[in-house]
């Protein structure tokens, strides 16, 4: 509690995984509270112990100190076991000590969603506050990609899953498509959000791009002449969760945003491209929803011209050229185009011609557009 870089996953098999990397989180919470409650519930007995920021002589303020030892205070609840640590802010060092509950129940209901089976409980017991909310998802991740696509418009009512273990870690991904253009992939690791990805992300990025286009091609929704589907084409519309769990997380910066790992990149790479390739082989239906959706995404002006198309090689007037020009200098160019192949108009196609040039001479960009 007042020991930096101490705690559970510093003795050696207390965690399998961790979310904390340098054991100071309640060190810092009990140095950063007026006051602090720690109880402990094990083998039948409650004990407990209480901090409290203390004033020294000459004004100097020590946080977190202990009011006394721990000590056992009665009997657990039958078969009861676990911590509880309640706190109070302390309102010299934040300017708000005001909890949101929304901010709460939020984070709370992302730790269900992701620990399948897990029941987590909340109970506001503020005066004129009071609340309670219970969060379970036997789906886990499933039900979080069925939550997130619920005010949305799937493609299609399945929702793809799978698992993978390996000697880098565990990786679990939930898909669907709707029928919007937003890309929504939400990736986790060791239950941290990483917001701006990381190698997760990039390993099932790449994973979902190749799967789908060796669908495509072998079931002839690509031709020879088609491009291959860009990784922007596929995730159109995707709202997908990929949660991994690994023993020693590497991240990028303070706020754990940003997964840096580069053995999982290997581990979602090569369970994606296997799951997720199988996944679209028994659901054909649905495959090809989400490639019609990814070829259409291009759109018409976004697709190469057929070769010897005549569009490709009608080059533009020359006479629009010009913001400048004579709002007759369209109807000139155009009078040559139709009368060029007729022999009895030749002189009227040469009067069209130098007027044309005379124009371009007179104009201040001197005919060069």
């Amino acid at each position: 509690m007042t020991t930096l870089h101490a705690g559970g996953k510093f003795g050696g098999g207390g965690y399998q995984v961790s979310g904390g990397l340098h054991g100071v989180g309640v060190s810092v919470v009990n140095a950063l509270s007026r006051r602090l409650a720690l109880v402990v519930d094990r083998d039948g007995t409650t004990w407990r112990q209480e901090y409290a920021a203390e004033r020294r002589r000459g004004g100097k303020v020590l946080p977190g100190v202990p009011q006394g030892p721990l000590r056992a205070v009665g009997r657990s609840k039958r078969g009861h076991t676990g911590t509880t640590v309640t706190f109070w802010p302390d309102p010299d060092v934040f300017e708000e000590v005001e909890f949101r509950a929304a901010t709460v129940t939020e984070r709370l209901q992302v730790m269900a969603f992701l620990h399948r089976g897990l029941t987590i409980g909340f109970h506001d017991e503020r005066p004129g506050h009071e609340a309670e909310q219970t969060f379970r998802y036997d789906g886990g991740i499933v039900d979080f990609v069925g939550h997130l696509n619920a005010t949305k418009e799937p493609l299609f009512p399945a929702v793809g899953h799978f698992a993978a273990t390996g000697d880098e870690g565990e990786v679990e991904v939930a898909w669907q498509w709707n029928r919007g253009y937003h890309e929504g992939l939400h990736t986790y690791a060791n239950g941290i959000s990483t917001t701006e990805g990381g190698t997760h992300a990039e390993g099932f990025k790449k994973a979902l791009t190749q799967a789908l286009n060796k669908y495509a091609r072998d079931r002839g929704l690509l031709k020879a002449r088609d491009p291959n589907l860009q990784g922007e084409d596929g995730r159109e519309g995707l709202t997908a969760i990929v949660s991994v769990r690994l023993a020693e997380p590497q991240f990028e910066g303070q706020t754990k945003s940003k997964l840096g790992n580069t053995e999982i990149r290997s581990l979602v790479e090569r369970a994606t491209n296997e799951h997720f390739g199988t996944w679209l082989e028994e659901h054909p239906h649905e495959a090809k929803a989400i490639v019609t959706k990814a070829r259409g995404r291009r759109g018409p002006a976004r697709r190469p011209s057929r070769p010897g198309s005549s569009r490709a090689a009608s080059p533009p007037s020359r006479a629009w050229a010009c913001p400048t020009s004579s709002p007759t200098a369209p109807r000139a160019a155009s009078t040559a185009r139709s009368c060029s192949s007729s022999r009895a108009t030749r002189p009227v196609v040469r009067r069209a011609t130098r007027g044309t040039r005379a124009r371009r001479r007179s104009c201040p960009c001197g005919g060069r557009s």
